[in-house]
């Protein structure tokens, strides 16, 4: 049956389009960099790799004894306020180690640490990394000041961290020199994720747009440099984000490379004030933390991020009422299938009607077997006498596409449904059912909606294709967030149930 191919065809692109947004979209998801594009923003430049110029690379005059004694007393300085943990170290004035007190996660950089400066005199550059601070801390205002101090006959330097207990934010002073450079480096986390660098990249937002630069990115690559108005950037894992935020902006990024890790560089002017940021990427946080930084959350391409958007702000919505977020999607299914009811309708008479024509449209093949051109032509007439159109039965699938994975980018970046429980075995709506219990009933019921509820000729094509959908949907679904599958499954049971009370009130039941 031709009705039953379309049905084919369409869950075959869905295995494309998700084989290739899997492993090759969301897997780098890059967005391009495009030179001389202009923005509304007054303020902003056209984006634009540069080469940076070279800087003559200065030894900050400490004595190897400094250094040694500064190590040998291995001090760590500690700030902790409600949300969070920070170890200082002193040589540098970086933090070496954050722990998120709400998530119970620990971060930790792969090189150096974060917030670690380069100073720039002229065309002369100071790496301030390795050098030992005097530190200061002091509470003034409800705030705790930690203020790192260098100077010598050759540089004076000023690195001050206020922390508040109320917000992820924190402020960061530097004065000295003529331009500071601020390093986000690499870094880890204790979290147990599965295939963690394929979400791990330096990132930043130039011009109203964010960039990521990725592991794939860089590879071959020591380095890469851009100009423009820069409101944010950082580094990001899955879920979590340290990132430098200007008041205003930044004028330059560099992006370099450690070993195989990729390390963010924001160039400043001297006496800016900015905001360091450590913490969860939750969209409300980060949007009320600086406009433009929830852009740091990966909610799909372009055309797809209105509706993730959408779905997330439902779900955070409904969960304020109803604490199981597996519940929470049951219900967006539901309100799901009554918004897509009228298409259903549609479908399901266009295919009766293809049910209808059947032996007319078997007449005119056998009739012009030999005649392809002529054969087409006369199928197509048919189904404009008739008023079928052989493509609307696969109408609401082709509508559900973007709800699909627009739901997918939610359930595979939002931090509210990490670890998020459902029933029983599902433990975590965010990583595939680990029994694949889920797909195997999601192929159940693709299977009786095929088999027993489709509005067509019971012929050995279409038993083929209902035993061979479903096979292939469960093997697309076995490895997805098992709150995808549950919204699957929960679609197909309740597609079921309409169909069932259209067929009963099509036979006057």
């Amino acid at each position: 049956m031709k009705e039953q191919k379309n049905l084919f065809l369409a869950y075959i692109l869905i295995f494309i389009l998700l084989f290739a947004y899997q492993y090759y979209y969301v897997k780098t998801h890059p967005q391009k960099v495009m030179k001389g594009i202009k923005t509304q923003s007054d303020t902003a430049r056209p984006v634009k790799t540069i080469k940076t110029p070279k800087r003559i690379q200065k030894i900050v005059p400490v004595t190897k004894k400094e250094i040694t004694k500064a190590k040998s007393q291995n001090k760590l300085i500690k700030i902790e306020t409600s949300l969070f943990r920070l170890s200082f170290s002193p040589i540098g004035g970086i933090i070496k180690k954050v722990e998120i007190k709400p998530y119970n996660v620990i971060i930790t950089p792969l090189y150096s640490g974060f917030y670690g400066t380069f100073l720039i005199k002229g065309n002369e550059e100071y790496n301030l990394n390795n050098i030992p601070f005097s530190d200061t801390i002091y509470k003034k205002n409800n705030e705790t000041y930690l203020v790192f101090s260098f100077k010598n006959d050759t540089i004076s330097f000023q690195k001050v961290f206020v922390f508040n207990d109320t917000t992820y934010n924190f402020k960061i002073f530097a004065n000295g020199g003529d331009k500071v450079e601020f390093l986000i480096p690499a870094f880890k986390t204790n979290e147990k994720i599965r295939d963690a660098r394929r979400y791990a990249s330096a990132i930043f937002y130039m011009d109203n747009k964010p960039i990521t630069i990725g592991y794939k990115k860089m590879k071959g690559k020591s380095n890469e440099s851009f100009t423009g108005a820069v409101g944010w950037g950082g580094y990001k894992s899955k879920y979590f984000i340290s990132a430098v935020l200007p008041e205003k902006y930044g004028e330059e990024v560099n992006i370099q490379k450690i070993g195989e890790h990729p390390y963010f560089i924001l160039k400043t002017d001297k006496d800016m004030k900015l905001n360091g940021f450590i913490g969860p990427l939750d969209y409300k946080i980060l949007q009320s933390s600086k406009k433009g930084f929830e852009n740091a959350i990966y909610f799909g391409m372009s055309l797809i991020r209105p509706i993730s958007k959408f779905i997330y702000y439902f779900i955070v919505f409904l969960h304020r009422f109803i604490s199981n977020y597996g519940w929470v999607i049951v219900i967006f299914t539901i309100v799901m299938v009554v918004v897509l009811s009228p298409l259903s309708m549609i479908s399901y008479h266009s295919m009766q009607k293809m049910k209808e024509i059947q032996p007319k449209i078997d007449v005119i093949r056998k009739k012009y077997a030999k005649d392809a051109p002529r054969m087409n032509k006369e199928i197509m007439e048919l189904y404009r006498k008739s008023g079928v159109n052989p493509f609307s039965g696969c109408l609401p699938m082709f509508i559900q596409f973007p709800v699909f994975f627009a739901l997918y980018a939610v359930l595979n970046s939002t931090i509210q449904l990490k670890g998020a429980p459902f029933i029983w075995w599902i433990k975590d709506l965010s990583v595939r059912d680990p029994y694949f219990i889920l797909p195997v009933l999601m192929g159940i019921s693709m299977y009786i909606q095929q088999r027993y509820f489709s509005p067509q000729s019971v012929g050995q094509e279409q038993k083929m294709m209902s035993y061979l959908m479903p096979i292939l949907m469960v093997y697309i679904f076995a490895f997805l967030p098992s709150g995808l599958v549950l919204y699957w499954f929960i679609y197909n049971v309740l597609m079921i149930g309409q169909q069932y009370y259209i067929q009963k009130k099509a036979k006057g039941g």
